[in-house]
């Protein structure tokens, strides 16, 4: 009976580890389609407001850190896009009107061609690992019982 439960929740524990590493890949296209989001911001702030760029750096740094908080749950990491991250944030605010529209046109064509081609492979991991989560916990339930 000890041997059948622990079984059990070995195996329980075992397709739980696969649906969480599925979230974690999941939560990268979250991470990215927010940059994108937040990369049009900027740009539509510089666009169409007519305050200073100062006033546009602080606005948009106060945003990041919201979207950074997003991330928190995950180790307050940016699935290895820290750099492109941090030059962006570094680049806002340092030169005029059209520099900042050609850096955020850089980067927004940056985060979202990685979207796209991320998105294909994260449909297909998330799908892999949520399956051999179920068929792995189901085989190691079959094999205590």
């Amino acid at each position: 009976m000890i041997k059948l439960l622990s079984g059990v929740c070995f195996s329980v524990s075992l397709g739980m580890y696969f649906v969480k590493k599925a979230n974690l890949i999941n939560s990268k296209g979250y991470f990215l389609n927010d940059m994108i989001n937040f990369i049009a911001f900027v740009k539509d702030s510089v666009r169409y407001t007519r305050t200073d760029i100062l006033t546009i750096k602080k606005v948009s740094t106060k945003k990041f850190s919201n979207l950074k908080f997003l991330t928190k749950g995950i180790n307050n990491n940016c699935f290895g896009f820290e750099k492109d991250v941090d030059l962006f944030m570094q680049g806002i605010g340092k030169t005029d009107i059209v520099g900042q529209m050609e850096l955020c046109e850089r980067y927004f064509e940056f985060f979202k061609n990685t979207y796209e081609i991320e998105k294909k492979k994260i449909e297909q991991s998330v799908k892999s690992y949520c399956a051999l989560g179920l068929f792995s916990a189901a085989a190691l339930l079959v094999v205590f019982i």
